[in-house]
């Protein structure tokens, strides 16, 4: 029988939600992440950079992702209407990158916790609100009735979390002039070889990597004022990337069987990332634009700090608010100088002088001051 009083329940199995509960569990805290869908979901980001690397080879998951198919890069190809303008080298700056499908990225996390029996999963457990007692948070309901207390509440459920308003959280939303397409091809010789990343004068970019040895996956940019219909045509599409895309011309042959689906593109940052007890996490605290490739791994370096305060300060809630408020709530100016970088990276690549002027290699792989 399932118990109904936790030390901490997570809402969200996403990237943030998992690691924090293989972190907790594996200190001995008795926790539950509640999950809406059937299942885990299978889209989210699929690339960890410096800090992801680093963590995931701290708590021993670097070797398990490698061997579910996980790809160390090294280098992205950037071009400008089909001109080369930068062979970016991760491994000079002290790191490779690792792609991965992130159904396989959160299966790592999600296997490592079936090693603590006080982690328990709950699929198909939508919350419908959490109670609160003099503004600490007590207990939250589920749908179907059930009820679970616990010490702390954390949302881990994306931006649009149900601990915004327990949290008095304004959320600053950022949108952008383009709009992207993704897909899913076999893989090639050009992808296989680098990552591809094309930009062009008048506001398309497209990039390739491959997924994994089998799988090359394709991103589509394209200015916010085309409609997709008059675009969605193969020769129609192929043709205008051909004028910008160069050295990729085995994808642009595979593209007539490709069937694309829109991706939301925006930016997010909550005003407050915690209030006592209720505590925002990943997409439910910062979403950077996915230019950037970072978002999955700060979210894991947040769960990490955030761990550590829950397991000094989840026995009195005074006490864990203050810890929120001296080691996690900083994190906010982080992700902020990440979110402007990425900012302005998705409004100048058009630029080719601009765009060479923004780029920073020490943020571009994940290495940010705190």
């Amino acid at each position: 029988m399932s118990r109904d009083k936790f030390d901490v329940a997570i809402i969200g199995s996403g990237i943030g939600g998992a690691f924090l509960a293989f972190l907790l569990g594996r200190a001995g805290l008795n926790v539950v992440v509640l999950e809406r869908g059937l299942t885990i979901g299978n889209r989210g980001a699929e690339f960890l950079k410096f800090g992801g690397i680093r963590i995931f080879e701290h708590y021993g998951l670097l070797s398990s992702l490698l061997h579910r198919g996980a790809l160390k890069r090294k280098v992205i190809k950037y071009y400008h209407d089909g001109q080369l303008i930068d062979h970016f080298d991760f491994s000079k700056y002290g790191s490779d990158y690792i792609i991965a499908p992130y159904k396989e990225i959160v299966g790592t996390v999600t296997t490592a916790c079936s090693n603590y029996p006080k982690v328990e999963y709950w699929f198909n457990s939508t919350v419908s609100y959490i109670e609160t007692e003099s503004d600490i948070a007590s207990r939250l309901y589920l749908q179907d009735g059930r009820i679970i207390k616990a010490d702390v509440f954390i949302g881990a459920d994306g931006v649009q979390s149900i601990v915004h308003p327990y949290m008095n959280a304004q959320i600053e939303t950022r949108q952008y002039n383009h709009s992207i397409y993704g897909g899913f091809m076999q893989a090639v010789p050009s992808v296989w070889e680098f990552n591809r990343l094309y930009f062009s004068s008048d506001g398309w970019f497209a990039y390739f990597y491959p997924l994994d040895k089998r799988i090359t996956r394709i991103f589509i940019g394209i200015p916010s004022t085309i409609h997709l219909n008059n675009i969605i045509h193969p020769s129609k599409l192929i043709n205008h990337l051909s004028t910008f895309v160069s050295e990729s011309i085995d994808v642009l042959t595979g593209l007539t069987s490709v069937r694309f689906h829109k991706i939301p593109v925006s930016s997010s940052l909550a005003s407050i990332y915690h209030h006592f007890n209720v505590i925002a996490l990943g997409n439910a605290a910062f979403s950077f634009h996915p230019m950037t490739g970072l978002g999955m791994s700060y979210t894991l370096e947040d769960a990490k700090i955030l761990a550590e305060v829950i397991l000094d300060g989840f026995h009195d809630v005074q006490v864990l608010n203050q810890l929120l408020k001296s080691r996690y709530a900083p994190r906010r100016k982080v992700h902020e100088q990440i979110l402007e970088y990425g900012d302005q990276l998705a409004r100048t690549y058009s630029d080719v002088v601009k765009y060479k002027q923004i780029f920073q290699p020490h943020l571009h792989i994940g290495q940010v001051s705190t």
